[in-house]
């Protein structure tokens, strides 16, 4: 997928976003969905309920959908946010990499200017972290 465990994540905890990777992950290595139980084992609970806590907290902020006519929870990631998060990543870092060759490179007046256009394209960037 691209997206490291320490890469930040907008709108998630350290934890929220392990288990949205592993959610992504599991699911693109088996093209199915993944149960509470499967989950469960995988991050060590001793029951699903806390899986269950986890998914719920992913699914309110749009990351993931439950299907609930399903026997036992399956969970699915949500490929528009998904695919929406792993490109505001790589702008993120594409926009940083570019701040520090400038300011290797520029004057420093033209560099306050540019920094200040950066600046800003960063939060718009931002904006999204709560949809």
């Amino acid at each position: 997928m691209g997206l490291s465990i320490n890469t930040p994540t907008p709108g998630l905890s350290p934890e929220q976003r392990k288990v949205w990777l592993i959610l992504m992950d599991y699911q693109s290595a088996h093209k199915t969905s993944m149960t509470y139980e499967a989950l469960a084992k995988r991050l060590g609970l001793s029951s699903r309920s806390g899986a269950h806590r986890l998914v719920t907290q992913l699914c309110e902020r749009g990351y993931v959908h439950r299907k609930p006519y399903m026997q036992y929870g399956v969970i699915t990631t949500t490929p528009d946010k998904s695919f929406a998060v792993v490109e505001i990543n790589k702008i993120q870092v594409q926009i940083k990499r570019l701040q520090s060759e400038l300011k290797n490179r520029c004057d420093p007046e033209i560099l306050v200017k540019l920094n200040d256009k950066i600046d800003g394209l960063l939060a718009k960037l931002s904006q999204w972290e709560g949809w």
